[in-house]
């Protein structure tokens, strides 16, 4: 798994196998059966653990033992239930309060994962190269040197809007070579530190929500401490929340799913399906208020 995924999958995948070592005591996978699945989510729930958060283990873990001949462990039922929720999207008077908030590279670097739907990964390792000025698009390409492969192993190239390229233009150092980061850090490597500075950006504009927490053991007792408040430690305010918005967004523009879907990467439309959910139609709102329904209001 390290040496032929990517940094991201290992890292997800180790601690969930190790934690269902330490909790099965059984040495061979021949002889894991559905009980010690099912006695593992049971265990995992008893510490407080989530529907979603479970479920993601019990599927990293039938993996591992469909690859070794263990198929079809679990059934439709036993797979832990959660709420499939709305993805999460930026409204325009947050992005206009975090712009304004924004220094002029602040601004160019945010304004980029909006109009560009790449992930996280894919702004940080894009280079000036990758920016084609004539066309108004951008592209995902490999960067073997900083060890870096698009998601699905595919590249592509995705349109953006005129402005964001005059942006760019303008934004471009002049001694800048085609193979440097559009964001690099002070010594002219990628930046990795993109989510830590929209949540400073986020704080300094006070869109911290207020509510945020984190849980901690202090002896016996488990006490929740406001973080939102003290910094910029906002859970509201991520990056692939960008990308949430760009794809609901343009589904709401009336961007056909199939288009998106090459847009995004996705290697399945499916993936792209749930963005269907927060589309917000304004002709299917006007039917609505013209409806025999609203006349009740």
């Amino acid at each position: 798994m390290r040496y032929h995924r990517s940094l991201r999958t290992f890292r997800t995948y180790r601690p969930i196998l190790e934690s269902f070592k330490t909790f099965c005591t059984k040495t061979h996978v021949d002889d894991v059966e559905r009980q010690d699945l099912l006695d593992f989510a049971t265990h995992c729930m008893k510490n407080g653990q989530k529907g979603k958060s479970i479920y993601n283990k019990l599927v990293v873990i039938s993996q591992v033992m469909k690859q070794h001949g263990k198929t079809r462990l679990l059934t439709a039922a036993d797979w832990p239930s959660f709420v499939e929720t709305v993805r999460p999207i930026y409204e325009d008077f947050e992005l206009a309060k975090l712009f304004k908030a924004c220094a002029v590279t602040e601004e160019v670097r945010f304004k980029f994962y909006l109009m560009s739907g790449f992930r996280d990964a894919e702004g940080r390792f894009t280079t000036w190269r990758d920016v084609d000025f004539k066309h108004m698009a951008v592209r995902v390409t490999a960067k073997p040197h900083w060890g870096f492969h698009p998601k699905n192993w595919e590249e592509r190239e995705v349109p953006v809007p005129q402005k964001l390229i005059a942006m760019l233009q303008k934004f471009r150092p002049a001694n800048a070579s085609p193979d440097d980061p559009l964001f690099p850090t002070a010594t002219g490597r990628p930046d990795g530190a993109m989510l830590e500075k929209l949540k400073a950006v986020a704080y300094r504009a006070k869109l911290n929500c207020g509510h945020c927490s984190v849980t901690h053991k202090l002896d016996d007792a488990t006490v929740k401490i406001n973080r939102c408040t003290a910094g910029p430690y906002c859970t509201r305010w991520f990056l692939h929340k960008f990308r949430h918005t760009y794809a609901t967004r343009h589904l709401q523009d009336g961007i056909d799913i199939r288009t998106l879907q090459q847009w995004m990467g996705h290697r399945d439309i499916a993936s792209t399906m749930v963005y269907l959910k927060g589309v917000r139609n304004s002709d299917v709102q006007a039917r609505i208020n013209k409806g025999s329904l609203a006349a009740f209001a």
